[in-house]
């Protein structure tokens, strides 16, 4: 109203004003638009192999270097261990692995004897004054719980850098999602009838080997071996491979867990033992 008292009427919006009203509007506008669409990454699709495709990446695996030595470390875990945790680390030494089938393990590499493993491919030995205990015997001895036993079986670590070497059996094929799974059959004729002795499991993406089960003759788990690390190692002619670095053994029958850890890998170079392996039933 004016000074008259006359009402004024608007006849139109500022410039400020409109400038205003439009931005809004804009920024509405853009509010309420559909969002833009995201594009999800497909999972790689696990393709279907044959049997003798996961035995000829066996027999590959096997051929890509021929011996091993490292620094290793090793922890075990087990109920009969009075720790808060039921678990001990037995310190580091020397670990030396020479397909197919032969294994020597030094913990510590000198000095005092913690752990001493040995296996020539058909007996083993092991000390273990850090357990108080030692055993013998061959390499597909079961194993089951005992009084004051802890088992760390030499075959079972050599077995996890070489699984080929437990070939020689019918292999059958299982797909599970993205897993493949060869069960290695045994037919035995008095009394007749069948037995799997080990299982060995690839991811069907990676082609990597997941697990390997080992049973006892009555069927029951004997051991189960998994690789949580894997590493690139440079071998003797100058290519790399992928070597275990990391290996989980576990006796679940038992409720032991054997965990190596490996450092300062070498493959197929000179060894720093002259000669490693010794035999397996000898005492050190």
């Amino acid at each position: 109203m004016d000074g008259t008292g006359t009402r004024r009427k608007w006849t139109g919006w500022t410039v400020p004003a409109m400038m205003a009203l439009l931005s809004a509007a804009a920024c509405l506008a853009g509010c309420q638009a559909p969002p833009e669409r995201v594009e999800v990454p497909r999972r790689p699709l696990a393709v279907r192999r044959s049997v003798n495709f996961w035995i000829d990446a066996l027999r590959d695996n096997d051929l890509a270097w021929a011996t091993l030595q490292a620094r290793c470390e090793v922890r075990i875990s087990n109920p009969q261990i009075n720790t808060p945790t039921n678990s001990v680390t037995l310190g580091s030494g020397l670990l030396v692995v020479k397909k197919p089938d032969l294994v020597y393990l030094r913990i510590p590499h000198k000095g005092t004897l913690k752990v001493r493993l040995a296996g020539n491919g058909e007996l083993y030995r092991a000390e273990l004054p850090a357990l108080s205990d030692s055993f013998d015997g061959r390499y597909g001895d079961p194993v089951e719980p005992q009084p004051g036993r802890i088992h760390i079986m030499p075959a079972d670590i050599v077995h996890a850098f070489s699984p080929a070497s437990l070939l020689g059996r019918a292999p059958v094929l299982h797909d599970v999602e993205q897993i493949s799974r060869v069960s290695l059959v045994e037919w035995e004729s008095d009394p007749p009838a069948v037995r799997i002795p080990a299982a060995i499991s690839f991811d069907r993406i990676s082609e990597a080997i997941t697990t390997i089960e080992k049973y006892n003759a009555d069927g029951a788990i004997r051991s189960v071996v998994t690789y949580p690390r894997r590493e690139l190692v440079e071998t003797g002619v100058g290519r790399s491979v992928q070597v275990p670095t990391a290996i989980l053994i576990d006796y679940p029958m038992e409720r032991t867990r054997v965990l190596l850890r490996l450092e300062a890998v070498k493959l197929d170079q000179l060894l720093d033992e002259e000669s490693p392996f010794k035999d397996a039933t000898e005492a050190p």
